[in-house]
């Protein structure tokens, strides 16, 4: 049976991610704001933004990981890099692949984050993501990169949902996907940032301690 490898990098840190995080530090804590900045974070939620930008920090993540990241890509003869077209994956990927001449970078109409209308359940998303399984399963290359999102990576790949704690920020993954459709030899191959850019990046030994 055949099998590709799949490098997967969840994209950096974006104005979204922060206003979540500040939600949950806050209301999600039981706790209110402390600041008008931390007000204007969580008040940004209300209007449902789903091609929110970059940050600072996440465009700080992208010049961290850029030398790893193409390591691997070179390593292990990938050239073929497919992302979704909202800007903070598209970013990322463009940023991460920044002087590397032999880089193919493809926008993918279906690698996106959860839709409106996927949240609300008018429309499914595991169908889109089982389209887009049996995209990549169909796809000539040996080895391919995806720039994309959290919550479809971990609707796609099953062993990255039991380790979601670890899909940080700029993550970069890798994943043997096989003709039938499933995945073998999940790998963090290099750890991302899950509380922001002044944490740093999580360890892999983090796994061990089960939060």
């Amino acid at each position: 049976m055949n099998c590709k490898k799949v490098i997967l990098v969840r994209h950096a840190e974006s104005s979204n991610n922060v206003s979540k995080r500040t939600w949950q530090r806050t209301f999600g804590s039981l706790r209110l704001p402390s600041s008008w900045r931390e007000v204007g974070e969580v008040a940004s939620l209300a209007t449902l933004p789903m091609d929110s930008p970059l940050t600072t920090s996440g465009q700080r993540m992208i010049d961290r990981q850029r030398d790893a990241f193409q390591d691997i890509m070179k390593s292990s003869g990938t050239t073929t890099i497919m992302h979704s077209h909202l800007q903070r994956a598209k970013l990322t990927a463009e940023g991460l692949c920044a002087g590397w001449d032999e880089a193919s970078l493809e926008e993918c109409p279906i690698l996106y984050e959860k839709s409106l209308g996927e949240y609300a359940r008018i429309k499914s998303f595991a169908s889109r993501v089982q389209e887009f399984r049996l995209l990549l399963a169909a796809r000539t290359e040996a080895s391919l990169a995806l720039v994309g999102h959290s919550m479809l990576f971990r609707k796609l790949v099953p062993q990255m949902q039991e380790r979601k704690h670890e899909v940080g920020n700029v993550s970069v993954w890798a994943a043997d996907l096989w003709e039938d459709g499933t995945w073998h030899n999940v790998e963090l191959l290099v750890p991302g940032w899950r509380d922001g850019w002044d944490a740093g990046p999580q360890r892999v030994e983090d796994d061990q301690d089960g939060i």
